[in-house]
């Protein structure tokens, strides 16, 4: 799994060049060169800002459209307290997540 921030982001790229199946799930220019170089991307998670960061894409959905046409086998895109969308084998789903009072805010929109 490639997530968060590391202090070396050349390593995204030389990580996805393995031959092993991947999560991807961070902010970086190279998460699409990643995307497209890994043998196997299980999962591709971005947030709606990641994706419109890292993909120019605004919107939810074609966002998770964009991800598995780029060959993620499930695309996540979360929304903070709006709604998930999942996508895979060309069927797209939304979740709206339950309302809750975080005691902590880290990690608050991936939950």
């Amino acid at each position: 799994m490639l997530a968060g921030s590391v202090s070396h982001p050349e390593l995204y790229p030389r990580l996805c060049a393995l031959d092993v199946p991947l999560v991807l799930d961070f902010k970086h220019p190279c998460f699409r060169e990643c995307l497209e170089r890994a043998a196997e991307v299980v999962v591709a998670k971005p947030n709606r800002a990641e994706s419109r960061f890292l993909l120019g894409e605004d919107d939810p959905e074609r966002a998770a459209r964009l991800l598995t046409d780029l060959g993620a086998r499930w695309a996540v895109v979360t929304d903070g307290d709006g709604p998930a969308v999942f996508r895979t084998g060309g069927q797209t789903w939304r979740a709206k997540p339950a309302t809750v009072e975080p005691a902590h805010p880290v990690g608050c929109g991936d939950a």
